[in-house]
């Protein structure tokens, strides 16, 4: 019997991608525009758009990734076994306050030292490992929660995207790396060189 060709499936991604950085482009591109143009209340918009757009393509490339290893056999590639979310069970009208959650602004500079002890870039799932040793103790019950809108999401790992994503607009986060990998550029690098030596200043004073 033939063998499934997953690899119908990964060319697939491939045209959604795509499309969805070609759609990315047009919102910046609108919202450079409109701000020449003075219409705030436009560029806010499209700000918005891109955010949401840069995040969904970003796990889009992961589960790619993740059919490229199925696809060569790789069944088995984590190294290490990371908590998995409290409940499957959540409701979507549930509300939680935002001042129990880690904030995203507290996730930016474990992300650039990580990446730098990396050499200036590595894959996802080598970051969220690193994130997730640095982190693990700063963590609260909210931020081990399960997302609302994807049970199968722990809430600490998407605010750490969403760092990720404003890193990468303030410049600091190359836009264009191949798939499943994050990468400093060279803003990003000196920014972190400093945010390390600021660490490290902190530790000889405590």
């Amino acid at each position: 019997m033939d063998r499934p060709d997953i690899r119908v499936f990964v060319a697939a991604f491939e045209d959604l991608l795509h499309e969805g950085e070609k759609l990315l482009t047009e919102f910046r591109r609108s919202g450079s525009d409109a701000f020449r143009r003075g219409e705030h209340e436009y560029v806010d918009w499209a700000n918005q758009h891109c955010r949401a757009l840069s995040d969904t393509l970003s796990r889009l490339r992961e589960i790619r990734e993740n059919f490229d290893r199925i696809s060569r056999g790789e069944m088995s590639y984590r190294q290490e076994t990371l908590p998995q979310p409290e409940s499957r069970r959540v409701q979507e009208t549930s509300r939680r306050r935002k001042g129990n959650l880690l904030p995203q602004s507290a996730y930016e500079t474990p992300i650039q030292v990580s990446l730098l002890e990396f050499g200036g870039r590595a894959t996802t799932d080598a970051v969220q490992q690193s994130l997730w040793k640095r982190m693990k103790e700063q963590l609260g019950p909210e931020d081990m929660k399960p997302r609302a809108s994807n049970p199968s999401e722990i809430t600490w790992w998407n605010n750490a995207k969403w760092a990720r994503n404003r890193l990468r607009e303030q410049g600091f986060i190359a836009e264009g790396s191949p798939r499943g990998i994050w990468e400093l550029t060279p803003a990003g690098r000196e920014e972190a060189r400093r945010r390390q030596e600021e660490l490290l200043r902190q530790a000889r004073e405590e």
